[in-house]
């Protein structure tokens, strides 16, 4: 509740499920809060009040909010206001306007992010060394408001044969990546960037058999105006120090690698599926020790 008056806020901000009451009644849900605060209202005094609400991104289309302000309880004849000089609550028959219901307010969208794997790059081969090799494409798509990107985590795993026994491979990626770079076609928006360990298993500093490697693109500040999507493509550069052949792949994860907001700085949470995260991998990169 908020004092237009003053700018200041007088209650909240609640959430409806720690801070309020469930009540089902007929079919309907809905939650209530009583507020014991005092405020004193002068003689001939008038206080403009506003209860606002912020809505949860989720929140499904199609679906309405209403609010019902009550200056007396449901059951029983006294308000919850006192008249202060006999020290007495007043009669509800004495409120006009009671209770206040706030107009309806029908969701019709959310601002959104949806995360997928672009079709390009594929599958290919390289030779160990290469620099600028394209390994993931990233679509980025608004729904209906301008969508800012601050960070994009990059996940790599690696194996030793053709065959992979699990999603994560069986090699440490930084045996193969030297360093990896974020383009938005031409243009480099991040990096090269250095992979850090992710340890998973065993949490002993070292890589074990399903843990991962991942780079971190930050501070990009990267808009998406609302209805269009932008493609992104994640390059790496390749050590040379391979032996024998080996695989690579890179993955994105929406909801846990992507920091993303709307115009009004609230953060979205993206969706969409792992965009390489299933077997066989695709694209999946194959680095030979020669040409």
């Amino acid at each position: 509740m908020v004092d237009l008056d003053t700018g200041s806020t007088l209650l909240g901000p609640l959430t409806m499920v720690s801070s309020g009451d469930r009540v089902e009644q007929a079919g309907e849900v809905w939650y209530s809060k009583v507020h014991t605060n005092d405020y004193e209202l002068t003689g001939g005094e008038t206080r403009h009040l506003s209860i606002q609400l912020d809505v949860e991104s989720g929140f499904p289309a199609g679906y309405s909010i209403m609010v019902e302000h009550w200056l007396t309880p449901e059951v029983g004849t006294e308000s919850y206001i006192k008249y202060m000089p006999s020290n007495e609550f007043l009669p509800a028959s004495n409120i006009t306007g009671n209770p206040v219901f706030s107009r309806r307010v029908v969701v019709t969208d959310y601002p959104s992010l949806n995360v997928t794997r672009a079709a390009a790059p594929v599958s290919a081969s390289v030779v160990k060394g290469a620099n600028g090799v394209p390994v993931l494409g990233v679509y980025l798509s608004a729904g209906t408001d301008d969508i800012t990107t601050n960070r994009l985590i990059v996940r790599f795993y690696g194996n030793d044969n053709i065959t992979w026994n699990s999603v994560r491979g069986n090699l440490a990626a930084n045996t193969i990546v030297a360093s990896a770079m974020l383009y938005d076609g031409a243009e480099l928006l991040a990096g090269p960037e250095a992979l850090s360990l992710v340890d998973v298993v065993g949490s002993n500093g070292i890589y074990d058999t399903g843990d991962y490697y991942r780079v971190f693109f930050d501070d990009l500040a990267l808009t998406v105006p609302a209805g269009t999507t932008r493609t992104l493509t994640v390059k790496v550069n390749l050590l040379n120090t391979m032996s024998a052949t080996v695989y690579l792949a890179a993955d994105v994860v929406p909801d846990l690698d992507v920091i993303a907001w709307d115009t009004g700085v609230n953060t979205v949470i993206p969706s969409g599926i792992a965009l390489n995260g299933g077997l066989p991998h695709e694209p999946l990169l194959t680095v030979l020790t020669r040409g």
